[in-house]
């Protein structure tokens, strides 16, 4: 079995998981935590907004079947930066603009600029996931790192400037030190 999802918004795709394939949500006042129903595998997706512009994605799970999420008619088409942190197992996705599939695996961080919030991501049932992503407004992520851009690689610091016009992504090998934070 397969879990596909297509949906318009990210409240959306969480109610029509739900409705589908059942599961339990936990509410707080800036979070969410969607319990993956045994069926399926074992684990949460855990979503924190932090401040406007800024969210929190932490993935702990492991699928007993694949995972694909369609963004293609998602009603947020606002450009975004997505730096990700996998510990373990990986995930592919498309986006327009890019020929090949763009693969995360164990061990590695990307940075990742969308000027359009459209594609899809899939998961395999194979092995636990463990990401932590920071999902950011373009503007916001300058704004935070607008001392630190220097010091990033010559293509991040490109691909940040150009976020909205040209999708851009990277992996690199995640450092000791920031694997154990």
């Amino acid at each position: 079995m397969e879990i596909s999802l297509a949906f318009d918004d990210f409240q959306q795709a969480t109610e029509s998981f739900l409705s589908r394939y059942g599961g339990t949500r936990q509410l707080a006042r800036q979070e969410t935590i969607l319990l993956i129903p045994d069926r399926f595998g074992q684990g949460t997706l855990h979503g924190i907004h932090l401040r406007e512009g800024l969210d929190l994605l932490i993935h702990d799970y492991q699928l007993n079947c694949d995972l694909t999420l369609d963004f293609h008619q998602i009603a947020c088409q606002d450009s975004l930066v997505n730096v990700s942190f996998c510990l373990s197992g990986q995930y592919k996705g498309t986006m327009p603009g890019f020929r090949q599939t763009l693969e995360i695996v164990g061990g590695q961080t990307s940075l990742t600029t969308v000027p359009e919030v459209t594609g899809t991501v899939s998961v395999s049932k194979r092995e636990k996931l463990r990401v932590v992503e920071l999902v950011m407004a373009p503007t916001l992520a300058m704004e935070l790192i607008e001392n630190s851009l220097p010091a990033m690689p010559t293509a991040w610091q490109s691909a940040l400037k150009a976020y909205d016009s040209q999708p851009f992504c990277q992996t690199v090998t995640l450092s000791p030190k920031i694997a154990k934070v």
